[in-house]
């Protein structure tokens, strides 16, 4: 008699959709967790620039101000000592042929646009209402908020040498406080102490 052997069959099991859908779901997590760290990046480097744009025009713009107040034969914030104020006047000695003159030049803060301007009366032409803050008037998109405004501007007297003299003409220190905005509204200060020379005329 013949012995017939059973033959055991393997099946082999596919993918259930439930497996599918569960797989889908995750890896729609992951891209999504992808997506939002790329987002991320991406907004934290704009605003780490913006960050670097405003510190590098507001320390340049504050140390032409401090240039100006170092050589100044005289200064003043028309204001008393201790005391803020949002204007800057400055005489400085510039060569005329053989001979020196002493010329203006004034940095004040100007709300209606957020800017820092001057009047430069140094040069061999005088220029009246420039703009120092913002160098440019950049945008990210048409009608956005530009990339830097200045929301206000500090001269302070602190010199206690002259306590008689409210305009701290001859010697003095001034403390400038500029605050600036970026696109976002968010605000860098910067502060600066600088001092004028003793002039020979006090």
């Amino acid at each position: 008699m013949m012995k017939i052997s059973s033959i055991k069959l393997k099946s082999i099991a596919g993918v259930t959709l439930i497996e599918v859908l569960v797989t889908m779901f995750i890896a729609g997590i992951a891209m999504s967790g992808m997506v939002v760290a790329y987002t991320d990046g991406l907004s934290y480097m704009r605003q780490a620039t913006e960050k670097m744009a405003l510190y590098n025009e507001g320390t340049s713009t504050l140390s032409m101000i401090e240039r100006f107040i170092r050589t100044a034969t005289y200064v003043s914030t028309g204001t008393t000592l201790g005391m803020p104020g949002h204007r800057l006047n400055t005489k400085v000695l510039v060569k005329n042929g053989n001979d020196y003159v002493e010329r203006e030049a004034q940095f004040y803060y100007f709300p209606f646009d957020g800017s820092l301007r001057w009047n430069n009366l140094t040069g061999r032409e005088g220029a009246f209402n420039e703009k120092l803050l913002p160098a440019s008037n950049f945008r990210y998109r048409p009608g956005e908020t530009p990339y830097l405004q200045v929301q206000s501007i500090d001269f302070t007297p602190i010199d206690v040498d002259r306590p008689d003299n409210s305009s701290t003409e001859g010697y003095s220190m001034i403390k400038v406080d500029l605050v600036l905005n970026d696109s976002r509204g968010d605000t860098l200060t910067l502060t600066s102490i600088m001092s004028k020379r003793n002039s020979s005329n006090y």
